[in-house]
């Protein structure tokens, strides 16, 4: 009986940190988009060094970004494993949360390729 009780705190649990974990993502992708934004508008009034400078800083971030969501990533799919022990016996909250889990995954992949943009779009401007 305990068990069954404790199933259930587990799989909120899961799903309030795979929530608090999407979130904290979309803030830092954020915060960097809106660096590259003002970064862009800065550009126009900017001497071609600082404007490297500037843009050496942003790759700076996005290559941190990149390795928060890499690890973000890494802790969704333990989050992953940890539902699959749960499927038995709580089948239609473990496939929610699994919808949600790819539904994270693919919305960080995209923003991994965002960032692999940014880094290019950097690597362009060091060239110059």
């Amino acid at each position: 009986m305990s068990t069954e009780q404790e199933q259930p705190e587990t799989i909120s649990a899961l799903s309030r940190r795979l929530s608090d974990q999407s979130l904290d993502t979309d803030r830092l992708f954020n915060a960097l988009a809106a660096r590259v934004d003002a970064l862009a508008i800065a550009a126009e009034q900017s001497t071609a060094r600082e404007l490297y400078q500037s843009f050496s800083a942003v790759e700076q971030r996005v290559n941190v970004l990149a390795e928060r969501i890499i690890a973000a990533e890494q802790r969704v799919e333990l989050l992953a494993r940890k539902l699959q022990g749960l499927e038995n016996e709580h089948e239609d909250d473990v496939i929610a949360l699994g919808k949600g889990i790819a539904a994270l995954r693919e919305a960080l992949l995209e923003k991994i390729a965002a960032l692999e943009n940014i880094h290019r779009a950097t690597g362009v401007l060091e060239g110059q």
